[in-house]
Protein backbone atom coordinates (compact mmCIF):
# COMPACT_ATOMS: atom_id res chain seq x y z
CA UNK A 1 0.00 0.00 0.00
CA UNK A 2 0.93 3.70 -0.46
CA UNK A 3 1.61 5.70 2.13
CA UNK A 4 0.17 9.28 1.93
CA UNK A 5 -0.19 11.76 4.16
CA UNK A 6 -3.39 13.39 1.84
CA UNK A 7 -6.10 11.96 -1.03
CA UNK A 8 -5.02 14.84 -4.30
CA UNK A 9 -7.52 15.93 -6.41
CA UNK A 10 -6.28 13.26 -9.17
CA UNK A 11 -7.26 10.58 -6.54
CA UNK A 12 -10.54 12.04 -5.93
CA UNK A 13 -11.51 12.90 -9.72
CA UNK A 14 -10.67 8.67 -10.06
CA UNK A 15 -13.05 8.09 -6.96
CA UNK A 16 -15.54 10.00 -9.09
CA UNK A 17 -15.11 7.89 -11.59
CA UNK A 18 -15.04 4.22 -10.20
CA UNK A 19 -17.69 5.27 -8.08
CA UNK A 20 -19.43 5.97 -11.47
CA UNK A 21 -19.13 2.34 -13.12
CA UNK A 22 -19.61 1.00 -10.19
CA UNK A 23 -16.69 -0.25 -8.16
CA UNK A 24 -16.97 -1.23 -4.67
CA UNK A 25 -14.89 1.26 -2.00
CA UNK A 26 -12.29 -2.30 -1.20
CA UNK A 27 -12.04 -2.09 -5.41
CA UNK A 28 -11.43 1.92 -5.87
CA UNK A 29 -8.49 1.70 -2.71
CA UNK A 30 -6.58 -1.03 -4.56
CA UNK A 31 -6.59 0.64 -7.60
CA UNK A 32 -5.34 3.74 -5.97
CA UNK A 33 -3.27 1.54 -3.63
CA UNK A 34 -5.18 3.49 -0.60
CA UNK A 35 -6.36 1.28 2.64
CA UNK A 36 -9.93 0.61 1.61
CA UNK A 37 -11.17 2.66 5.55
CA UNK A 38 -9.50 5.80 4.15
CA UNK A 39 -11.38 5.62 0.71
CA UNK A 40 -15.01 4.64 2.76
CA UNK A 41 -14.02 7.90 5.01
CA UNK A 42 -13.31 10.11 1.85
CA UNK A 43 -16.68 8.83 0.24
CA UNK A 44 -18.42 9.21 3.32
CA UNK A 45 -17.33 13.10 4.41
CA UNK A 46 -18.14 13.99 0.67
CA UNK A 47 -21.19 12.69 -0.78
CA UNK A 48 -23.12 15.31 0.01
CA UNK A 49 -26.04 13.19 0.35
CA UNK A 50 -27.20 9.37 1.42
CA UNK A 51 -25.72 8.09 -1.55
CA UNK A 52 -22.58 7.05 -2.40
CA UNK A 53 -22.82 8.57 -6.31
CA UNK A 54 -23.44 11.97 -4.89
CA UNK A 55 -19.68 11.98 -4.31
CA UNK A 56 -17.96 14.66 -6.94
CA UNK A 57 -14.63 15.40 -7.07
CA UNK A 58 -14.71 18.84 -7.05
CA UNK A 59 -16.47 19.35 -3.64
CA UNK A 60 -14.75 17.13 -2.31
CA UNK A 61 -11.22 19.05 -2.99
CA UNK A 62 -12.93 22.58 -1.72
CA UNK A 63 -13.87 21.08 1.41
CA UNK A 64 -10.31 19.84 1.77
CA UNK A 65 -8.84 23.67 0.86
CA UNK A 66 -11.32 25.07 3.45
CA UNK A 67 -10.56 23.00 5.96
CA UNK A 68 -7.16 23.50 5.35
CA UNK A 69 -7.37 27.38 5.38
CA UNK A 70 -9.37 26.73 8.79
CA UNK A 71 -6.83 25.17 10.57
CA UNK A 72 -4.62 28.27 9.88
CA UNK A 73 -7.27 30.58 11.29
CA UNK A 74 -7.94 32.18 14.49
CA UNK A 75 -11.93 31.47 15.83
CA UNK A 76 -13.26 34.63 16.59
CA UNK A 77 -15.77 33.22 18.54
CA UNK A 78 -14.10 31.31 21.15
CA UNK A 79 -16.23 32.67 24.00
CA UNK A 80 -18.66 29.59 24.59
CA UNK A 81 -21.66 32.52 25.19
CA UNK A 82 -21.13 33.88 21.88
CA UNK A 83 -21.82 30.12 20.46
CA UNK A 84 -25.26 29.52 22.78
CA UNK A 85 -26.02 32.94 21.57
CA UNK A 86 -25.60 31.89 17.73
CA UNK A 87 -27.80 29.03 18.56
CA UNK A 88 -30.37 30.31 20.46
CA UNK A 89 -30.87 33.04 17.18
CA UNK A 90 -31.05 30.09 14.63
CA UNK A 91 -33.44 28.61 16.27
CA UNK A 92 -35.83 31.06 16.01
CA UNK A 93 -35.38 31.55 12.67
CA UNK A 94 -32.61 33.89 12.20
CA UNK A 95 -29.83 33.86 9.18
CA UNK A 96 -26.35 34.16 10.44
CA UNK A 97 -26.19 37.92 8.53
CA UNK A 98 -28.91 39.09 11.17
CA UNK A 99 -26.41 37.34 14.11
CA UNK A 100 -24.04 38.86 12.75
CA UNK A 101 -25.61 42.39 12.54
CA UNK A 102 -27.25 42.56 15.94
CA UNK A 103 -25.20 40.79 18.18
CA UNK A 104 -23.15 44.07 18.49
CA UNK A 105 -26.61 45.76 19.55
CA UNK A 106 -27.09 43.30 22.41
CA UNK A 107 -23.09 42.45 23.69
CA UNK A 108 -21.66 45.46 22.47
CA UNK A 109 -18.63 43.63 23.66
CA UNK A 110 -18.96 40.88 21.24
CA UNK A 111 -18.42 40.58 17.35
CA UNK A 112 -18.23 37.73 14.87
CA UNK A 113 -18.91 37.71 11.21
CA UNK A 114 -21.40 36.01 9.12
CA UNK A 115 -19.08 33.84 7.90
CA UNK A 116 -18.17 32.40 10.77
CA UNK A 117 -21.07 31.84 11.75
CA UNK A 118 -21.86 29.69 8.75
CA UNK A 119 -18.35 27.77 9.67
CA UNK A 120 -19.85 27.03 13.12
CA UNK A 121 -23.04 25.56 11.63
CA UNK A 122 -21.46 23.50 8.93
CA UNK A 123 -19.19 21.88 11.32
CA UNK A 124 -21.59 20.91 13.65
CA UNK A 125 -23.56 19.41 10.73
CA UNK A 126 -27.56 18.14 11.08
CA UNK A 127 -27.84 19.77 14.46
CA UNK A 128 -27.87 23.10 13.27
CA UNK A 129 -27.85 23.27 9.42
CA UNK A 130 -31.97 22.58 9.62
CA UNK A 131 -31.96 25.85 11.15
CA UNK A 132 -31.09 28.07 7.90
CA UNK A 133 -33.09 28.82 5.24
CA UNK A 134 -31.81 26.10 2.91
CA UNK A 135 -31.33 23.78 5.28
CA UNK A 136 -28.42 22.41 3.06
CA UNK A 137 -26.41 19.70 4.83
CA UNK A 138 -23.38 20.91 3.05
CA UNK A 139 -21.68 23.45 1.57
CA UNK A 140 -21.79 24.42 -1.90
CA UNK A 141 -17.96 25.39 -3.35
CA UNK A 142 -17.31 28.42 -4.12
CA UNK A 143 -17.44 30.35 -7.63
CA UNK A 144 -20.03 29.88 -10.41
CA UNK A 145 -21.74 26.61 -11.00
CA UNK A 146 -20.80 25.68 -14.56
CA UNK A 147 -23.29 23.71 -16.68
CA UNK A 148 -24.71 23.44 -20.14
CA UNK A 149 -26.37 26.35 -21.08
CA UNK A 150 -28.00 26.76 -24.79
CA UNK A 151 -27.32 30.10 -26.47
CA UNK A 152 -30.48 32.14 -26.39
CA UNK A 153 -30.89 34.19 -30.05
CA UNK A 154 -31.16 37.98 -29.37
CA UNK A 155 -30.81 38.00 -25.75
CA UNK A 156 -30.88 41.13 -24.18
CA UNK A 157 -28.58 41.99 -20.91
CA UNK A 158 -30.15 42.86 -17.43
CA UNK A 159 -27.23 45.84 -17.29
CA UNK A 160 -28.92 47.54 -20.25
CA UNK A 161 -32.49 46.77 -18.58
CA UNK A 162 -34.15 50.89 -18.01
CA UNK A 163 -33.92 52.15 -14.71
CA UNK A 164 -37.14 52.66 -13.87
CA UNK A 165 -37.75 48.76 -13.79
CA UNK A 166 -34.54 48.72 -11.63
CA UNK A 167 -36.18 51.00 -8.97
CA UNK A 168 -39.75 49.37 -8.83
CA UNK A 169 -41.55 53.02 -9.56
CA UNK A 170 -43.49 51.19 -12.13
CA UNK A 171 -46.22 48.27 -12.50
CA UNK A 172 -45.68 45.64 -15.11
CA UNK A 173 -42.23 44.42 -15.06
CA UNK A 174 -41.80 40.60 -14.62
CA UNK A 175 -39.19 37.93 -13.50
CA UNK A 176 -39.44 34.18 -14.45
CA UNK A 177 -38.01 31.74 -13.42
CA UNK A 178 -38.03 27.75 -13.11
CA UNK A 179 -38.22 25.13 -10.41
CA UNK A 180 -37.01 21.59 -10.83
CA UNK A 181 -37.63 18.03 -9.67
CA UNK A 182 -34.89 15.13 -9.40
CA UNK A 183 -37.59 12.96 -9.40
CA UNK A 184 -39.45 13.66 -12.76
CA UNK A 185 -39.65 15.99 -15.59
CA UNK A 186 -41.99 18.06 -14.37
CA UNK A 187 -41.62 21.68 -13.07
CA UNK A 188 -43.01 24.88 -12.03
CA UNK A 189 -42.72 27.86 -13.93
CA UNK A 190 -42.96 30.78 -11.15
CA UNK A 191 -43.31 34.41 -12.67
CA UNK A 192 -43.39 37.43 -10.23
CA UNK A 193 -44.56 41.47 -10.70
CA UNK A 194 -41.49 43.00 -9.31
CA UNK A 195 -43.56 46.13 -8.04
CA UNK A 196 -46.13 44.36 -6.62
CA UNK A 197 -44.69 40.99 -5.83
CA UNK A 198 -47.48 39.28 -7.48
CA UNK A 199 -46.61 35.40 -7.90
CA UNK A 200 -48.02 33.67 -10.61
CA UNK A 201 -47.33 29.72 -10.22
CA UNK A 202 -48.14 27.23 -13.42
CA UNK A 203 -47.26 23.32 -13.10
CA UNK A 204 -45.43 22.56 -16.25
CA UNK A 205 -45.18 18.50 -17.24
CA UNK A 206 -41.72 19.05 -18.26
CA UNK A 207 -39.54 22.27 -18.70
CA UNK A 208 -39.08 22.28 -22.50
CA UNK A 209 -39.31 26.42 -24.49
CA UNK A 210 -42.97 25.23 -25.61
CA UNK A 211 -44.56 24.37 -22.49
CA UNK A 212 -42.72 27.80 -20.28
CA UNK A 213 -43.95 29.94 -23.56
CA UNK A 214 -47.29 28.65 -23.05
CA UNK A 215 -47.69 29.07 -19.57
CA UNK A 216 -46.15 32.59 -19.51
CA UNK A 217 -48.12 33.77 -22.38
CA UNK A 218 -51.95 32.31 -20.79
CA UNK A 219 -51.06 33.69 -17.35
CA UNK A 220 -50.01 37.44 -18.39
CA UNK A 221 -52.96 37.32 -21.53
CA UNK A 222 -55.25 38.14 -18.65
CA UNK A 223 -53.46 41.72 -17.71
CA UNK A 224 -53.90 44.75 -19.40
CA UNK A 225 -51.36 46.24 -21.32
CA UNK A 226 -49.19 48.65 -18.63
CA UNK A 227 -49.45 45.17 -16.10
CA UNK A 228 -47.10 43.32 -18.76
CA UNK A 229 -43.97 45.44 -20.11
CA UNK A 230 -41.20 43.21 -19.80
CA UNK A 231 -39.86 40.09 -18.49
CA UNK A 232 -36.38 38.98 -17.21
CA UNK A 233 -35.09 35.69 -17.35
CA UNK A 234 -31.80 33.46 -16.96
CA UNK A 235 -30.29 31.88 -19.31
CA UNK A 236 -31.87 28.31 -19.07
CA UNK A 237 -32.67 26.70 -22.53
CA UNK A 238 -36.62 26.79 -21.47
CA UNK A 239 -36.79 30.64 -22.14
CA UNK A 240 -35.37 30.25 -25.64
CA UNK A 241 -39.07 31.24 -26.96
CA UNK A 242 -38.58 34.84 -25.11
CA UNK A 243 -39.25 36.43 -28.78
CA UNK A 244 -42.58 34.52 -29.36
CA UNK A 245 -43.30 35.42 -26.04
CA UNK A 246 -42.90 39.16 -27.25
CA UNK A 247 -44.93 38.87 -29.68
CA UNK A 248 -48.07 37.93 -28.10
CA UNK A 249 -47.95 39.76 -25.13
CA UNK A 250 -46.05 42.85 -26.44
CA UNK A 251 -43.49 43.15 -23.64
CA UNK A 252 -39.28 43.30 -23.99
CA UNK A 253 -37.25 40.24 -22.69
CA UNK A 254 -33.98 40.73 -20.61
CA UNK A 255 -31.59 38.07 -19.34
CA UNK A 256 -29.08 38.04 -16.55
CA UNK A 257 -25.53 37.70 -17.21
CA UNK A 258 -24.52 34.35 -17.29
CA UNK A 259 -24.26 32.17 -13.98
CA UNK A 260 -26.12 35.49 -12.22
CA UNK A 261 -29.57 34.51 -11.82
CA UNK A 262 -29.68 36.20 -8.19
CA UNK A 263 -29.90 39.24 -10.78
CA UNK A 264 -33.41 38.45 -10.55
CA UNK A 265 -33.88 38.45 -6.41
CA UNK A 266 -37.50 38.87 -6.63
CA UNK A 267 -38.35 35.60 -8.35
CA UNK A 268 -35.47 33.51 -6.10
CA UNK A 269 -36.81 34.85 -2.80
CA UNK A 270 -40.39 33.80 -4.04
CA UNK A 271 -38.94 30.73 -5.02
CA UNK A 272 -37.17 29.98 -1.42
CA UNK A 273 -40.82 30.58 0.01
CA UNK A 274 -42.47 27.76 -2.23
CA UNK A 275 -39.73 25.89 -1.05
CA UNK A 276 -41.41 25.58 2.47
CA UNK A 277 -44.08 23.90 0.65
CA UNK A 278 -42.85 21.95 -1.63
CA UNK A 279 -39.12 20.75 -0.41
CA UNK A 280 -36.44 19.86 -2.68
CA UNK A 281 -36.32 16.17 -3.49
CA UNK A 282 -40.62 16.49 -4.09
CA UNK A 283 -41.90 14.85 -6.98
CA UNK A 284 -43.36 17.66 -8.48
CA UNK A 285 -45.45 15.47 -11.01
CA UNK A 286 -47.39 14.83 -8.04
CA UNK A 287 -48.44 18.20 -7.03
CA UNK A 288 -52.49 19.12 -7.79
CA UNK A 289 -53.72 22.22 -9.62
CA UNK A 290 -55.63 22.79 -6.32
CA UNK A 291 -52.18 22.21 -4.20
CA UNK A 292 -50.39 24.74 -6.56
CA UNK A 293 -53.33 27.08 -6.51
CA UNK A 294 -52.86 26.80 -2.50
CA UNK A 295 -49.02 27.65 -2.57
CA UNK A 296 -49.80 30.87 -4.77
CA UNK A 297 -52.76 31.95 -2.81
CA UNK A 298 -50.41 31.99 0.29
CA UNK A 299 -47.71 34.11 -1.22
CA UNK A 300 -50.07 36.74 -2.89
CA UNK A 301 -51.99 37.25 0.60
CA UNK A 302 -48.90 37.28 2.50
CA UNK A 303 -48.10 40.69 4.16
CA UNK A 304 -44.79 42.36 2.71
CA UNK A 305 -43.01 44.57 4.73
CA UNK A 306 -42.04 46.73 1.46
CA UNK A 307 -45.28 47.67 0.72
CA UNK A 308 -46.12 48.63 4.01
CA UNK A 309 -47.65 45.50 5.49
CA UNK A 310 -50.11 44.58 2.55
CA UNK A 311 -50.56 41.78 0.73
CA UNK A 312 -49.41 41.71 -2.78
CA UNK A 313 -53.59 40.95 -3.55
CA UNK A 314 -54.30 43.96 -2.11
CA UNK A 315 -52.01 46.28 -3.44
CA UNK A 316 -52.71 44.99 -7.02
CA UNK A 317 -56.57 46.04 -6.30
CA UNK A 318 -55.84 49.41 -5.37
CA UNK A 319 -55.00 49.95 -9.11
CA UNK A 320 -57.46 47.28 -10.69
Amino acid sequence: MKKRKKISYRERVQIEVSIGVGLSNGEIALKLGRHKSSITREINRNKGGPKRKNYRAEFAQAQADFSKYRATQQNPGKDPKIWKYVEAKLRIGWTPELISGRIAYDHPQWSISHETVYQYIYREGHRLTGYLPSRRTYRRPKGPRRGKRSKIVNRLSILERPEVINHRSEAGHWESDSIISRKSKAGLNVMVERQARYVHITKLEDLTAAKTQAAITKRLSNWSAEWRRTITYDNGSENSRHEQINKELGTQSYFCEPYHSWEKGSVEQVNMLIRRYVPKGTDLALLTAEQVQYIEDQLNDRPKKCLGYKTPREFINNFL
